[in-house]
């Protein structure tokens, strides 16, 4: 099937083929996007067993803390807190993790922090990584692999459609 582009004399295009180039596009944009999610979500796992592992109590003083918009920015969804802290006599500065409360500019509070990795730090006891992580990573996972399945489909059913057509 053919389609007449304006304007261009004589140019036909093959609406089918540019079908099919669309779809495999979006299929690997989607496939990249679920690896990135997949990756984002075993580093949080692993990070999170980190501190469970290796985690430590530690005074530490906020030195700056800002709201984070939610995706509408009507509401705040969590803030950004820095602080400052002492650990194995060396003094250090590192972003909060999974803060939910605005602390004061100079507050201390109790964090945790991986005692091998000084920037890991959380402003929540330390617990068993959350299943929930690996629920994310094997439904990115399971839609990686789909992808992938039809983006093989689609090219060795192409290929099939050449030899077939040259023969």
């Amino acid at each position: 099937m053919t389609g007449y582009i304006r304007g261009a004399a004589g140019t036909t295009t093959d609406t089918v083929r540019v079908l099919r180039v669309a779809v495999v596009a979006v299929l690997l944009a989607l496939a990249a996007l679920t690896a990135v999610l997949t990756a984002n979500a075993v580093s949080e796992y692993a990070r999170a067993d980190r501190l469970h592992r290796h985690g430590v109590a530690v005074p530490a003083t906020i030195s700056s803390c800002v709201g984070l918009a939610s995706g509408t920015g009507i509401t705040v969804a969590g803030y950004r807190c820095t602080a400052r802290f002492t650990l194995d006599g060396h003094e250090h500065q590192a972003t909060l993790q999974h803060n939910a409360t605005a602390h004061s500019v100079g507050s201390v509070i109790t964090a945790y922090v991986d005692s091998t990795d000084a920037a890991n730090l959380s402003a929540q006891v330390p617990a068993t990584p959350s299943a929930s992580v690996f629920v994310a990573a094997s439904i990115s996972a399971v839609v990686l692999v789909v992808c992938l399945a039809l983006i093989t489909w689609i090219y060795l059913r192409r290929a099939s459609a050449r030899r077939r057509s040259s023969s």
